[in-house]
């Protein structure tokens, strides 16, 4: 909670939630502002354009819009705000995951996550939560009625939360570790802008962000009875057929009301075949009269990238 009111930590000591599996912590490195820094400006100033750096800078802007980042401004103006050598840009990529682009902050070429000591790492759920779900509801079912109920039909929905790492304030002090670097084509040079919300591509950020997904989940499950689960901001729920729908608006409801909506073109209704995780999930025989297995096999659009690599490679 203190983080989303006044901001998190994206580099240095990231102090630990206490709710995931704790690990060493690493030496960072001594050197991250002071001259370094300077240095690391000067040579992002002299650097030539990247690779898609007309869409960066159409991303980026619209991310400008959206309030994640403060205008784009010269490195001078950057130097007016934090003092020469006080802050470290971050340099942005673009990765094409199908028909979408997604910006993807360097948190290595920049020096920030060498520069950060994280006391712990997340646990992620994996497509093998849904048969898990499914065979404690029937062992919870056969404990009650003795068999299966004839209704024992189990469905599945799933989420998608918008802007889900944008979403996560960065702390005021250490907005100066995150200034990201675009190259402006009209100007024909580069631009730097302060960000305000966490980037993707920082190592401190994955920890920050799973805390909220965790909390919410766990108060769904705990105060709804909902067998609900996210993965970093993908959101699953699974239920018995009459009561599937009332489930996942239930799971939506909790997340609207915790301030972050779940984007409705990527809301998917309950159904006995759905796609989570890159994978589709066929749950149509997890039933009485049904063989009982539950499928779990590639997308086609993956079976079609294969075969394309495939084909490539030979």
């Amino acid at each position: 909670a203190r983080g989303y009111l006044h901001g998190f930590e994206v580099v240095g000591a990231i102090p630990s939630s206490g709710i995931f599996r704790p690990i060493a912590s690493e030496p960072m490195q001594d050197d991250f502002f002071g001259p370094a820094a300077e240095q690391e400006v000067q040579q992002a100033i002299r650097a030539p354009p990247p690779k898609h750096a007309e869409a960066i800078y159409r991303l980026t802007s619209e991310e400008i819009a959206k309030g994640f980042t403060d205008a784009l401004c010269t490195a001078e103006e950057v130097d007016a705000r934090f003092g020469k050598g006080q802050w470290r840009p971050i340099y942005r990529f673009l990765l094409h995951q199908g028909e979408k682009e997604r910006l993807i902050d360097d948190g290595k070429r920049g020096g920030q996550n060498a520069w950060t000591g994280m006391q712990e790492t997340i646990f992620t759920i994996g497509l093998d939560l849904v048969p898990a779900l499914a065979i404690r509801l029937a062992q919870r079912m056969v404990e009650l009625y003795g068999s299966l109920p004839p209704w024992f039909h189990l469905q599945m929905g799933t989420d998608d939360l918008p802007d889900a790492f944008r979403g996560c304030p960065i702390l005021p002090d250490q907005q100066r570790a995150a200034v990201v670097a675009g190259w402006d084509p009209a100007e024909h040079g580069w631009r730097f802008g302060v960000m305000k919300g966490c980037p993707f591509g920082l190592g401190s950020v994955v920890v920050t962000f799973n805390r909220y997904p965790t909390l919410i989940i766990a108060a769904a499950r705990r105060l709804m009875g909902l067998a609900c689960a996210a993965y970093f901001d993908d959101n699953l729920v699974v239920d018995f057929e009459h009561s599937a729908s009332a489930a996942q608006t239930m799971l939506q409801e909790i997340f609207t009301l915790a301030g972050t909506p779940p984007k409705a073109s990527k809301s998917f209704p309950v159904s006995n075949h759905r796609a989570f995780l890159g994978a589709m999930v066929d749950l149509a025989e997890a039933q009485p009269e049904g063989t009982g297995d539950i499928c779990i096999a590639p997308k086609d659009a993956s079976r079609q990238q294969v075969a394309q690599d495939i084909d490539a490679a030979l």
